[in-house]
């Protein structure tokens, strides 16, 4: 129990107890949007980026499943004659030894009697090894310009359209080849090949996302702290006025997540996207603690091989209890780059307008501006190392209400293919708001703490389903800490669906 005793006259304690409720009012009001702000925007980052995770997967293992890798242990020494260099050229190739490759190509280019087909073939080889995509395009119709029916050629063609997302050159190339091919038994695999890239491409085009769904603890629903304080104390040393903040009241319920994304192919590498998450927790025998919260995205789409642009006008919209606690419209952009086949930056950007239609709360409309940077980095097969930095300014019709917010993000990933996944993030923010709060008498100032686990096992996968385990931790310390200060800790138990 804190206390302040202050010693005033008889005729000042009715004014006491309207600020003391003009104050507890204040507290009721602003706790629910301050909640779902931060559990929204790490869900968001954490889902947008599991759904991108599992496509990238799915893409890159069925690259390295069909390419074609020869050891035999030998070590070859090589003549200085053109057959000879041109038959280490091929060896090369197949064993995906590209200092090689690269070292024989140039002795090999400046003999007389090189073949053509085989300096397309192996430069075609080296750019794409390099992430050199249209340069390997160039190189491999160059080469099928000289001999169109070379299928080791149509088939490194029609690979690197596919690898550049140029999914509807790529498709027209592999149903080219599935065509020509003869109905043999030698021929079956190479048809098993051009039909797992066809397939890939059918799934790159039609709807693929995430469903979970599982009951859950929270030991704090109402983001409270059990308090006391005395505002105001007689001459004799009673306390006239308390101001009793309520306890944390823990609760079971029903934790929800789904994640939903499409692409639909334009020409080239243009597309039309359409992306959409809901989240939230449902509290039977506390309804007035309900939470959901829904982003939706429909607009453009550039991708390439290495990068990958998105611009869309987007529609969000949350609840608590049973009513929408606010709705916004607004645009969205973010930008991927991968570079060093291992690294991936990623930035995003919001412009949204924020109306807060249910009662007490519309000092909080107004716009908000946020960006996030996100950088990862592959280490080895199974680890994915990530961290970033963001920053959110979001106004109000109340300035005291706005604020600044600056943060930063760290975590890892852990996936052993179909059968186990861990994912730990940890970010850390400060919010400093824009104006004094005269009912409050300071400046707030918010630091917060969060710490989510999540570990999946595919292994146990029946139907497509398999369980979750979800445990995150949230904190708060404020300088009015009376009212804004809290910790809360959850943890749930998902059926988790992807597809």
């Amino acid at each position: 129990m804190r206390k302040r005793a202050r010693s005033a006259g008889p005729g000042q304690e009715a004014a006491r107890r309207l600020l003391s409720l003009i104050v507890w009012l204040t507290m009721l009001m602003v706790i629910p949007e301050l909640g779902q702000a931060q559990t929204v925007e790490d869900n968001q980052l954490r889902l947008n980026q599991s759904g991108q995770r599992r496509s990238a997967s799915r893409d890159r293992a069925l690259l390295e499943d069909t390419d074609t890798l020869t050891v035999d242990g030998r070590d070859y020494s090589v003549a200085h004659t053109v057959s000879e260099i041109g038959q280490a050229i091929y060896i090369a190739l197949g064993r995906q030894q590209w200092p090689d490759v690269q070292r024989f190509l140039r002795r090999y280019a400046s003999m007389p009697g090189a073949d053509p087909m085989l300096l397309h073939y192996a430069r075609g080889g080296l750019a794409r090894h390099k992430g050199h995509l249209r340069q390997a395009e160039r190189e491999y119709r160059a080469l099928l310009a000289l001999q169109p029916d070379f299928l080791p050629g149509q088939l490194e063609l029609a690979r690197v359209l596919f690898e550049n997302q140029r999914d509807q050159a790529a498709a027209t190339q592999f149903r080219q080849i599935a065509a020509a091919l003869p109905s043999t038994a030698k021929a079956d695999g190479i048809r098993h090949t051009v039909q797992l890239f066809l397939q890939a491409l059918r799934r790159r085009h039609s709807w693929q996302g995430s469903f979970a769904l599982g009951p859950g603890y929270n030991d704090n629903i109402n983001q409270a702290q059990a308090s006391q304080t005395c505002l105001w104390i007689d001459g004799a040393g009673n306390c006239i006025i308390h101001r009793r903040m309520p306890a944390a009241i823990a609760a079971t319920g029903l934790d929800i997540e789904a994640s939903l994304f499409r692409q639909q192919p334009l020409s080239g590498p243009h597309n039309i996207y359409l992306r959409s998450l809901l989240m939230g927790s449902l509290y039977p025998g506390h309804t007035r603690y309900h939470q959901l919260n829904s982003l939706n995205q429909i607009g453009y789409q550039y991708r390439n091989g290495h990068d990958t642009w998105m611009l869309a006008p987007g529609f969000d919209a949350g609840s608590y209890g049973s009513g929408l606690l606010y709705r916004a419209w607004g645009l969205h952009g973010e930008w991927s780059h991968g570079f060093a086949s291992s690294w991936l930056l990623k930035l995003e950007a919001d412009h949204k307008r924020f109306r807060y239609p249910m009662f007490g709360y519309r000092d909080f409309d107004g716009h908000l501006e946020d960006g996030f940077v996100t950088v990862s980095r592959a280490v080895g097969q199974h680890w994915l190392l990530l961290g970033g930095l963001d920053l959110v300014d979001k106004q109000a019709r109340d300035p005291a209400q706005g604020f600044m917010q600056r943060g930063a993000r760290l975590g890892a990933v852990y996936s052993l293919e179909n059968q186990f996944s861990l994912y730990l993030m940890a970010s850390v923010r400060e919010r400093d708001y824009a104006a004094f709060n005269p009912m409050l008498a300071q400046r707030r100032h918010d630091l917060e703490r969060n710490l989510i686990l999540i570990a999946s096992l595919p292994r146990w996968s029946l139907f497509g389903i398999y369980p979750s385990l979800v445990a995150q931790i949230s904190e708060i310390r404020s300088n009015v800490d009376w009212l804004y200060s809290y910790q809360r800790r959850q943890i749930s138990l998902r059926l988790q669906r992807p597809f």
